[in-house]
This record gives C-alpha cells, structure tokens and sequence, in this order.
C-alpha cells in the first residue's frame, strides 16, 4: 500500500501557474477594492453640494468627513475577525450589500446628522470588507508575485476613487448629490451578486477548518492539477495575541522603537492622504472654482496614487524599497508645500500640483506592508499589522479635522495646507528608523525569553 503523502497548501500555490480561478479573484477582489476607494471619497467630491443643499456652515463637515472613517476603524477592527469563524467570503460578501445598502440609503437623507449616522454605519461594512479581501488575495497569491498583486489590487481604490469624481462631475449638475449616492450603493449591491457565484473561499481556512473536503479537491485541481494521491494541508501563520505581543516582544528597546516608528508611517499617511482627499474640492470651491473643475483637479490627487501604485508594483517585487518610499515622502512634502503657493493659481498648475502629490504619497500606504513584512518575523506579524492598520485609521480620522480646526482658528487655506506637509517628513522619518535598525540586525524582531 503506498504511504499518503501531504502536500503544503501554500506550496502547491507556489509552483504553479496562476490559473484562471486566481485571478478571477484578484479581478473581484480590485473591484470590491475600487467600491471602497468611490464610496469612501463620495463624501469629499459632494461635500460643497451638500452644504448648499442643506444650508449647512463649513463647521459641520470635520464630523461629516470623519463619521465614516470611525466607521471603518470600528469595522476593521470588530468585524473582520469573524472571517476566522464564518470563513472570509461570507464576511466580503455581507460586508459588501452592509455598504452598499447604506449608501443607498444615505440617499434619502434630509439633515445632515442623517448623514453622519448612515456614512458611521457605512463605514463598518467598508472596514470589514477590506482587510478580509486583502487576506483572500494573499491566500492565493504566489509568494514571488505577492507584492506585485497585492499593490496592484490596492490600486484598484484609488482607481474607484478617481471615477467617483468623473461621475460626481457628470451627475452632480444634472441630478444633485443624491445621485452619486444611489450609484455608490447600487454598484456594490450588484457586485455581491457576482461575488456569490465566482468568488472562492481561502483555500487554506477551508483545510484548517476542515470543510467541504471535496470543494478543497476541486480548488487545489483548478490550481495545481492533479495532487496524485497527495493530502493538502495549511500551516497556520496566526500572530500572538497582543498580550503576549506587547509582555514578550515588547521587552526589547529596539523592538518598541520599531513598531512605534511602522504605527506613525501608518498613521502620518493616512492622515495626509484623507485630508487631502476630503479637503481640496471644498477649498478649491471656495477660491473660485466652479464645482465640475473643482472635482475634476482634485480628483488627479487619486489618479496620480494609482499611476504610482501600477509602477512601483513592478518595481518592488521582491526588493527592498524602504529608500525608494522615504524620497518618496520627502517628495510629497516639497509637493504639498508648493500646493499651497498654487492654491489661487491656474486650475491647470493646482492639477499637476495634485496629480505629483498622490503619485507620491498614495503609493507609500501599501508599501507600508513591505516595510512590516520585512520587520517583523512571522509569528507576530498578522498582529503587528493590526497594530499598524489601526494607527493608520485613526490618522484617517484626526486628518479630516485637522483641517476644521485650523479653519476654526482662522487660518488662510494656504497656510492650512502648508501645515499639512509636516505629517509627510514624519512619516519619512519614521520611515528611515526602521530601515536603520533592521539593517543594523537584519534577523527582524525577536521574541524576549522569559
């Protein structure tokens, strides 16, 4: 009787060719990802609409901006681990209809506190839906194309974001900004439709979890072919809780320099690129712009991150780029600072101005992943990049009311927007203490003996 072999899940990935059942997930998972990216910046395009609309004094849009990404913090952070239990496609596609129902019913809103509640809400299914997305792709992405994939996907929303502005500026004259809300709503419902019959749960959280054995036989034939007899099995990679994250990994100096410095990447990003995007067509209004060339230059900001994101995701596979991302950052800064000179200048000089700003920055929030792969070693990198998620989510946050409460104190748009440079030369500071201590012991983090 010859003797079973196993067969490592992650290998079977590994060396073979990326068949067609791959990348129709990698496809659904972009667009899912490019719905976020429209969704998410829906409010910034309409934002001028809706003050007019509802007679409502600038004040109000700090809260308006922000309730959706408290939303997503709240989401990422509570919802997505039943993906663990339920199995990640259940989760994207639940996940999927919760926005995509209260986008469109943030449509029917008649104050603007209606609207703060339902974009929270719709906040918690986007933050569910992204990382779980994220993960699922990784599941099934060979290791040596990981980074190219993984930035290529991420594109996807900045790609959703710059057609949100296309759109906003066709159906915004014609039909007021309820219209862009029941496209943000009904697009998602319809993807979720086909996210039922073609997208794939993880092939490796279906073997660990042993179910549907003979949907795990189907899947790893439309990967690898025939197994010849082999068992697949999956290696959990699951991070430490974070008590014992922070009681054991936490000891060393370095180590806590470390993660402190990947929280404030994560956050100094995030915070610049969604004050940027929840800001500029209300300023660019405000100096005189009518609102389609408003949406129009501010949408570049978006388009400039997605061209970035297509080329550096060829650039950096499998290479070391933490350099590469600290130019980068320093370079969003030199660019955000002569914004702030062009702000009353030609829409065409502010267009490039903002096209520059995104292709710099934008780029450099997935390009965190490398630096935290690179940083952390295996068993605790899922829970370093939680840690590092969340800090990044609550710059999405405090970025938006940046910009309200240096309003409040009077300050001209210019110097606001001068201001908003500096999170850029942190974050590419952050950026070069962690490439100094991991080139000074590249053997990553190591755990503290007890």
């Amino acid at each position: 009787m010859t003797p079973e072999h196993t067969l490592n899940v992650t290998a079977l990935i590994d060396r073979s060719r990326i068949s067609r059942m791959q990348y129709a997930i990698f496809f659904l998972g972009a667009l899912a990802f490019g719905l976020d990216g429209l969704d998410t910046q829906i409010i910034g395009y309409i934002a001028p609409s809706l003050l007019a609309a509802f007679h409502a004094p600038r004040a109000v849009l700090g809260e308006l901006f922000s309730s959706g990404l408290v939303g997503l913090l709240i989401g990422s952070l509570a919802i997505g681990p039943f993906a663990d239990k339920f199995g990640r496609k259940r989760v994207i596609i639940l996940s999927v209809v919760s926005f995509g129902v209260f986008t469109l019913i943030s449509a029917y809103s008649s104050t603007i506190g209606e609207l703060v509640m339902w974009r929270f809400i719709t906040g918690l299914g986007l933050g569910a839906a992204i990382p779980n997305i994220m993960a699922l792709v990784s599941d099934y992405c060979p290791a040596q194309r990981r980074a190219t994939v993984i930035m290529l996907v991420a594109a996807a929303n900045a790609a959703g974001a710059t057609l949100g502005a296309l759109l906003a500026g066709q159906l915004l004259p014609l039909w007021g900004w309820r219209a862009m809300f029941y496209f943000g709503g009904i697009a998602p419902l319809v993807l979720a439709v086909f996210l039922c019959f073609y997208l794939q749960e993880s092939l490796s959280w279906l073997i660990v979890r042993k179910r549907a054995p003979e949907l795990v036989k189907h899947l790893a034939a439309q990967i690898g072919g025939s197994l010849s007899g082999a068992r697949l099995i999956a290696e959990g990679e699951q991070g430490v809780d974070y008590k014992t994250f922070l009681t054991r990994y936490m000891r060393e100096p370095r180590n806590i320099v470390n993660t402190l410095a990947i929280m404030v990447i994560y956050f100094m990003v995030m915070f610049e690129m969604f004050f940027m995007s929840s800001w500029i067509t209300t300023v660019l209004v405000e100096n005189g712009f009518p609102i389609r060339s408003a949406i129009h230059s501010s949408s570049l900001f978006q388009t400039g991150g997605f061209v970035g994101m297509i080329l550096i995701a060829f650039f950096a596979a499998g290479k070391d780029i933490t350099r590469l991302f600290t130019a980068m950052l320093m370079a969003a800064c030199a660019a955000i600072v002569a914004t702030s000179f062009t702000l009353h200048g030609s829409p065409p000089v502010i267009s490039a101005m903002l096209f520059i700003t995104g292709f710099l920055l934008v780029p450099c929030l997935p390009g965190g992943s490398s630096i935290v792969g690179r940083t952390y070693p295996v068993a605790i990198r899922a829970t370093a990049f939680g840690a590092a998620y969340a800090a990044g989510r609550l710059g999405s946050v405090f970025g938006p009311f940046f910009g309200q409460k240096l309003h409040e104190l009077g300050l001209s748009s210019e110097t606001i927007f001068l201001a908003s440079a500096l999170p850029c030369l942190i974050a590419a500071l952050a950026v070069l203490v962690v490439h100094h201590n991991t080139t000074r012991d590249p053997s990553g983090m190591l755990p503290v003996v007890k």
